[in-house]
């Protein structure tokens, strides 16, 4: 069986982790399937139907027998999404979603009284900003359902559960997993009930996290999105190994600009938008008239310790674990004038090199050369790769969303935020950034009710 490069930064986990082949991982998760019940208490609701889209989009690239989603699929979509889709199905079915579907595990998008699904199963849960997910037969009622962030974050942890009940050596039961996007790693704070949204926001990096980002960001409900400035800088074009990582990239992509497909996306969402389609380097600086708030999603070390050098006001950086033993961890840090990435990745690089020597070694990657010398260097390139799945992306692009709205709506976010998808009870938190009220500019309010 060739290796298909179009998940080969997922079947990395099982090859690396638990030391199976590349043909036996293929057969692994295309054979894995997936069922998303939206149930009439979530349907007509932002996080509800935000939850439901996000685990469809996160899941299809993972589950590769198929997903489904069932359920009041027939409800209007009122998320501003673009494409013109009149139901929460139509959106589903272009995100990836597949009629006729025989699901092995199934997520419940509801929170009505316990349902008797056969099977590994579980539910979603939301309350404001407090978001998460428990076992399907916990009765656990829904709270505020206006923020579809919660939405975004509820889908991609109820995701990230039934992906790692199919890796061996985890419990395959379904666990409590909860947290708090306006306060992550304190108590589980439901939040304020109105917030400001934000104006302008500079997009640097748009592989799987920058489009995370933007995948929150087009879920809010802006009023007028035509208001809101975004630029987007990147120079890398979308490859076939990005389509399971990238949650926004689809096959007919390969070979465009990421800022080609962010901005065909954004506008399609009508928000304003500029492009720089060149690496971001010691010669990019902020000009006053534009945005103060840089949300990064590199995946190098180097150009984020110049991230500081650029006069932003505030930088909001994502970080990935990159290994296939770590690659369910985040990391967020926000960063000011006070507190530079320079100085928090100081002695800190980038271990590509290492990781290709490393995993050149293994048996799977010598089989694969074995079959066919001439792919050494294809090996190599895969070998060195950092291990991705969309969901950990779409967690933490929502809690880069939730806490740039903190800064714009003159809260004082989380300094430096550590977690693990595997479990959230680990999470650490740090606090420190000085935000003052109206210091940023904002483009209308949400309200999470």
């Amino acid at each position: 069986m060739k290796i298909d490069p179009a998940i080969s930064r997922i079947s990395k986990i099982f090859v690396e982790e638990e030391g199976l082949s590349f043909p036996q991982t293929q057969k692994l998760l295309k054979g894995l399937t997936l069922e998303v019940h939206l149930g009439a208490d979530a349907a007509g609701t932002p996080a509800g139907q935000a939850a439901a889209l996000t685990a469809v989009r996160t899941a299809s690239r993972c589950f590769l027998g198929g997903v489904t989603l069932t359920g009041a699929v027939d409800h209007p979509l009122i998320l501003p999404l673009p494409g013109r889709m009149s139901t929460i199905g139509a959106a589903a079915k272009k995100l990836g979603a597949k009629p006729h579907v025989k699901p092995a595990k199934t997520i419940l998008i509801s929170g009505s009284a316990p349902t008797t699904v056969p099977g590994w199963t579980i539910r979603t849960w939301w309350d404001g900003w407090a978001t998460g997910v428990v076992p399907a037969d916990v009765f656990q009622p829904l709270g505020r359902s206006g923020n579809p962030l919660a939405g975004v974050a509820a889908g991609a942890l109820a995701v990230a559960q039934a992906f790692r009940s199919v890796q061996s050596g985890y419990s395959c039961h379904p666990n409590d997993q909860i947290i708090s996007l306006w306060t992550p790693g304190a108590s589980v704070d439901p939040g304020p009930s109105r917030v400001w949204l934000p104006k302008a926001l500079w997009l640097i990096g748009l592989g799987n996290l920058g489009q995370a980002y933007l995948w929150s960001l087009s879920m809010l409900p802006y009023q007028d999105p035509q208001a809101v400035e975004l630029i987007f800088q990147d120079f890398d074009i979308v490859k076939d190994s990005n389509w399971a990582t990238s949650i926004l990239v689809s096959k007919r992509n390969y070979g465009l600009l990421k800022t080609r497909i962010c901005e065909d996306w954004a506008i399609a969402c009508r928000f304003g938008v500029r492009r720089i389609d060149r690496p971001f380097d010691d010669s990019t600086h902020r000009m006053s008239t534009e945005p103060g708030i840089a949300l990064s999603g590199l995946d190098k070390i180097a150009p984020r310790k110049l991230l500081g050098g650029a006069g932003f006001q505030f930088i909001v950086d994502g970080g990935l674990g990159p290994n296939a033993s770590d690659y369910h961890k985040f990391r967020l840090s926000v960063f000011d004038e006070a507190w530079l990435p320079a100085q928090h990745f100081e002695g800190k690089g980038d271990d590509e090199r290492e990781r290709e020597v490393k995993n050149m070694a293994l048996g799977a990657y010598q089989a694969e050369v074995a079959k066919d010398p001439h792919n050494q260097c294809g090996m190599a390139e895969i070998a060195g790769a950092s291990a991705a799945v969309p969901f950990v992306s779409a967690l933490t692009g929502a809690l880069a969303i939730s806490q740039t709205i903190a800064l714009v709506s003159g809260v004082s976010p989380v300094r430096n935020l550590v977690g693990s998808v595997a479990d959230l009870r680990g999470s650490r938190a740090s606090r420190g950034v000085v935000v003052q009220p109206g210091q940023l500019g904002y483009a209308g309010t949400m309200s999470v009710e």
